[in-house]
């Protein structure tokens, strides 16, 4: 709740968590929004998790010779777990916590606040459309369900959002596209920074990896799971 001309202006309500991003660099941490953040949370009793993002970069400081530096910011987040807040140190990037936190956030509803730079939209782009890591399994069982597991084992999978992030209401029509494309110049995308399938989760389709591939295609499907369970799809073929 925040006012405006004198007159509250409602941003979030029903919330479960607020998720307060911050980061040990790049951009600089800023352990007052924080502090700030989280006495707004106890007033309006939300719970508040502390995420602290971009901790791969925590080496390179210590490589740099800002020991002393991490070691405050280090001893911060360490102070706000004593006082009994929950702390998650991750990494968009790395993977690092990714799924202690997906976890964290399944069925529960939450909004995210940092300052600019600390990667609020890649911690959610790094998780697939509802927060849910296992939802890549999921979708791949709907893959074999709708196409049959033997005519699915051909089929070559991609997901773009890997490159042009999360879109909301534009990703069908960008996915649309790039299907059309697709068609066109007879290549498949790939599926960018996917160098760990999990197989034993489930997830054991062809998900084009990081290089796309040159072959003919008749038809393209781009199948879309957006928020709150609306889910649709659109086939393409080429004309002759």
């Amino acid at each position: 709740m925040e006012c405006k001309r004198h007159c509250p202006q409602l941003l979030a309500s029903n919330l479960d968590y607020l998720i307060l991003v911050t980061t040990p660099d790049e951009p600089p941490f800023r352990p007052r929004f924080i502090d700030r953040a989280l006495a707004q949370a106890e007033h309006q009793g939300i719970t508040p998790v502390v995420v602290c993002n971009k901790y791969d970069l925590a080496e390179a400081m210590q490589n740099d010779g800002r020991t002393e530096e991490f070691d405050q910011i280090d001893r911060r987040l360490t102070i706000w777990g004593e006082l009994g807040y929950r702390v998650l140190r991750l990494s968009a990037k790395t993977g690092e916590g990714m799924t202690e936190f997906a976890e964290l956030l399944e069925n529960h509803t939450s909004a995210f606040v940092g300052q600019s730079g600390v990667g609020k939209s890649s911690l959610i782009n790094v998780m697939d459309s509802t927060c849910v890591m296992k939802n890549d399994s999921s979708e791949t069982n709907m893959i074999k369900i709708a196409f049959g597991e033997e005519n699915a084992r051909k089929l070559k999978i991609s997901s773009t959002k890997s490159m042009h992030g999360h879109c909301l209401g534009a990703t069908g029509a960008i996915e649309a596209m790039v299907c059309v494309k697709a068609i066109q110049d007879s290549f498949v995308p790939c599926t960018k920074n996917l160098d760990n399938v999990d197989v034993e989760g489930g997830c054991d389709l062809d998900y084009v990896p990081n290089k796309g591939i040159e072959m003919n295609i008749d038809a393209a499907m781009s199948a879309t799971f957006g928020f709150g369970g609306h889910n649709g799809a659109i086939i393409l073929k080429k004309c002759r």
